[in-house]
């Protein structure tokens, strides 16, 4: 099981608490971090789209 980060600042990369908080999350194991300031990076399905919604 993973614990999912979600965090968002505008100037995220100018920031000291986040930059160590990230870091550190970085370094442990059953984490997954999610910047909602950038894009979003969706995987290439292999399925093909369903005809009802």
């Amino acid at each position: 099981m993973k614990t999912l980060v979600l965090f968002s600042h505008s100037y995220f990369k100018d920031s000291k608490v986040n930059k160590a908080l990230l870091e550190a999350l970085g370094k442990e194991q059953g984490f997954e971090i999610h910047n909602l300031t950038l894009p979003i990076r969706r995987a290439k399905s292999t399925q093909k789209p369903s005809m009802h919604a």
